[in-house]
């Protein structure tokens, strides 16, 4: 990594205040024990767009103009063919450590905040590879924090961290 990044990760209370309210209880499963049930009807943030490169996505309203902008950007510098993978955007869930443990803390996810591109070349924990460095430069320009930079690296993860945006029709961004 290079540079320091001129974006600001928000604290969980911060997140709550931007993207939230978001109430929830723990509702694991044998094969996703970090999954949670949202109790307060904070799915309504919720939408289904059709970007490029990605295709559907589900995220939070207030990061999909965001997520499209940065998506046309990677398209116009013809670097699509660097998006090897999608692994996800919402998903309600707690935060999952490397070593597999539940912080019991809410995940980014679970705002539909954040993405992850590129899983397989790019683990939690892992390097990040050229590939993944040139496409967080165009999320971080578009507000998306990169996860490779939190202090155990996740350079699969980039997360919306600037005020929610007010769009109106967000089925095709």
């Amino acid at each position: 990594m290079s540079r320091a990044s001129a974006l600001r990760y928000p604290t969980p209370a911060e997140r709550d205040a931007l993207y939230g309210p978001l109430d929830w209880e723990p509702a694991p499963t044998a094969n996703n024990p970090e999954a949670i049930r949202i109790t307060n009807g904070f799915e309504r943030q919720i939408v289904a767009v059709d970007v490029p490169l990605l295709g559907r996505v589900r995220i939070h309203r207030g990061a999909a103009p965001s997520l499209g902008r940065a998506l046309m950007e990677i398209e116009r510098l013809g670097w699509g063919q660097k998006i090897h993978g999608f692994e996800g955007g919402f998903e309600p869930r707690v935060v999952r450590r490397l070593d597999g443990t539940l912080s019991g803390n809410l995940s980014s996810h679970a705002y539909g905040t954040s993405i992850d591109v590129n899983a397989g070349s790019n683990p939690q924990g892992g390097e990040a590879t050229a590939d993944q460095r040139d496409l967080a430069g165009v999320f971080e320009r578009h507000g998306w924090y990169w996860g490779a930079r939190f202090s155990t690296p996740d350079p699969m993860h980039f997360e919306y961290v600037l005020p929610p945006e007010r769009s109106a029709g967000t089925e095709n961004v």
